[in-house]
């Protein structure tokens, strides 16, 4: 195969990777995405090894994969961040090709020895040390392959002592289920899938050994599935044969060379998408376009679930003002009972790191009376929000919550506080896109939400308008159990879930009015919230195929700061019963649209 020698960093690498690693990443705003491994990867430092003609050229998974997050994929050699090199073995230089580790080595000495911890890496390789693994002897091979998945196991370990915290390393696809491995026989088929699945377990178990969490997206097992079904993605020849003409071996050879594809006609002529593979071994562009869509639901799936402990913060704000601001105001004596509903609409944009639309809605009836101490009262409320991942998928989120609440009046000083244990139970539905098939994996868990709400307010007179200050501070802790999704749709694709906390600590300070009209009351309220309790937070995510798999990504977290104003009316309806109807918005947060109306009705006997 024809190499060359290649790759001028600039020198502003080294300085701009010290910059990005001071600035903050949004949770799958990546800073950049760098690529280090063999012909799987190579986007043109020795070719793009995969379906392409003039004028068309075939993209390979890391050109896919960086688009999708916004970058690019280019050659190092052309000031781009892809340093594979079509041929490399992990640890030993072959000639002028270069080894995965000597990538790894090139871009630290480029950037001075940190690596961006808000970049996307991906180290993969392996393949040709398979192909090399097959000439030794058979007493020979498996200390082979412990000492290059070690060898591996200590580039990943290097970038990550230098900071880099998002690692892709692909698990290696079946070598022995390649058109050149069943042309050449049963014989070179087995041992092919048996070093692949020798290799795969040695690297994991390594990993996990040495502490290291890296994104493990299993290509071994998703090549099973396609293999296994190919026309559900456009695919009609699997082993039976390739697209490039040119890049047919002879017969009895395992060799590759889609390098070549470029200048040769197709097979047959003008379409390459039929096709699984490009030539023996490597992948067509369709191929590859499904491995990039795989590996993106790999690393993006945990930041949307992490909203599942996340929305019931937002969810709570509106049952809380209910029981504070009015259920359990008033003075009159004896019991009241009431009921109220409420809906709007709670977006997250893309600024708050997983994009995500809901309709919510939700209800509560109440019960309280009159004490010395105050007005003490029960509610039971329920809430549904099903949130649209933004073609990812959705999740359903359904709460049962029980409350206490209270209400005490000093003349014009009023205390109101509501305590609520509710019980979450979802069920999601995550759509994985994989070129032109769509995959949908079910999951399912529970959790609990316990919060603590309390308003203090005073009312100043001024002929028939009533106004004041207010002051208010909600605790609330959530929890998301672990869980584990169907592997129903494909084992590849079905990924396990730590659990979940979310803690909420909101100070809000504020200024409301009312008209007292009689029998009518319109009223105004508008106030300032800080969350004193948002943190950082990561959620576990691991594959259900992958054994001893497991990495951590950042959870979606919006602004800490906003503001809110809500407007309504209270009514007399008729001796012993009232109404209530108010509009709220929340506003200020960065791309967090969050509205919604509530209506309430009150009797009393």
């Amino acid at each position: 195969m024809q190499t060359r020698r290649r790759w001028i960093l600039m020198p502003a690498a080294a300085a701009a990777a010290a910059l990005l690693a001071a600035l903050p990443a949004g949770a799958v705003d990546f800073s950049q995405a760098w690529f280090f491994g063999d012909s799987l990867s190579d986007t043109g430092t020795v070719g793009r090894f995969t379906t392409s003609q003039p004028g068309d050229p075939g993209l390979v998974w890391t050109e896919d994969l960086a688009a999708k997050f916004g970058l690019s994929a280019a050659p190092v050699a052309s000031g781009g961040t892809d340093f594979a090199f079509g041929g490399a073995r992990i640890y030993t230089d072959v000639g002028p090709i270069e080894a995965v580790a000597t990538q790894v080595t090139n871009y630290l000495t480029a950037t001075g020895g940190k690596a961006d911890p808000n970049a996307l890496y991906s180290v993969w390789g392996g393949p040709n040390d398979i192909f090399f693994a097959t000439t030794l002897p058979a007493t020979s091979v498996t200390g082979y392959l412990f000492q290059t998945t070690a060898q591996e196991v200590g580039v990943i370990q290097a970038l990550h002592d230098a900071g880099a915290r998002y690692i892709v390393v692909p698990t290696l696809p079946d070598m022995g289920a390649t058109p050149a491995a069943v042309l050449t026989g049963p014989a070179a088929t087995s041992a092919l899938t048996t070093l692949a699945s020798a290799y795969n377990g040695l690297l994991y178990g390594q990993l996990r050994n040495a502490g290291i969490g890296v994104i493990a997206p299993d290509t071994f097992t998703l090549m099973h599935e396609v293999e296994a079904n190919p026309n559900a993605y456009g695919i009609f020849v699997t082993t039976a044969g390739w697209a490039c003409s040119s890049a047919n071996p002879p017969a009895g050879q395992v060799v590759g060379g889609a390098a070549a594809c470029a200048l040769a006609p197709l097979n047959p002529p003008g379409d390459a998408s039929i096709f699984m593979f490009a030539d023996g071994i490597h992948p067509s562009s369709i191929t590859h376009r499904i491995l990039g869509d795989y590996v993106y639901s790999v690393i993006v799936a945990p930041v949307a679930m992490s909203l599942l402990a996340e929305t019931p913060v937002r969810m709570r704000s509106g049952l809380d003002e209910t029981l504070v601001t009015q259920a359990g105001r008033g003075d009159a004596a004896g019991t009241r009972m009431w009921v109220n509903v409420d809906g709007g609409r709670l977006k997250y944009g893309s600024g708050a790191d997983a994009p995500a639309d809901a309709r919510p809605g939700g209800f509560a009836i109440g019960y309280d009376q009159a004490t010395r101490f105050g007005r003490l009262g029960l509610a039971l409320s329920g809430s549904q929000v099903q949130p649209d991942w933004s073609g990812l998928g959705r999740y359903r989120q359904t709460e049962l919550a029980l409350s206490v609440y209270a209400n005490k009046s000093l003349g014009d000083f009023g205390a109101s506080v509501a305590a609520t244990l509710g019980h979450l139970s979802y069920a999601t539905r995550r759509d994985v896109v994989l070129g032109p098939a769509l995959r949908r994996v079910d999951g399912s868990t529970h959790g609990s939400d316990v919060s603590l709400a309390a308003q203090f307010d005073y009312t100043l007179h001024s002929g028939r308008l009533a106004h004041g200050p207010l002051l208010g501070i909600d605790l609330q802790h959530v929890d998301v159990a672990a869980f584990s999704e169907s592997t129903a749709a494909g084992a590849s694709t079905s990924m396990t879930y730590g659990a979940q906390s979310r803690n909420a600590l909101i100070g809000r300070v504020g200024y409301q009015l009312a008209w007292e009209q009689g029998r009518w009351t319109p009223y105004a309220r508008a106030s300032y919230e800080h969350d004193f309790a948002s943190r950082d937070r990561n959620i576990e995510a691991s594959l259900a195929s992958v054994a001893g798999s497991g990495w951590t990504m950042p959870a979606a977290r919006v602004d800490v700061n906003a503001g809110n104003v809500a407007l309504g009316s209270r009514w007399q309806l008729a001796p012993g019963v009232d109404a209530w109807l108010e509009l709220g918005d929340t506003f200020g947060r960065s791309d967090v649209t969050q509205y919604g109306a509530r209506l309430g009705v009150r009797y009393t006997p």
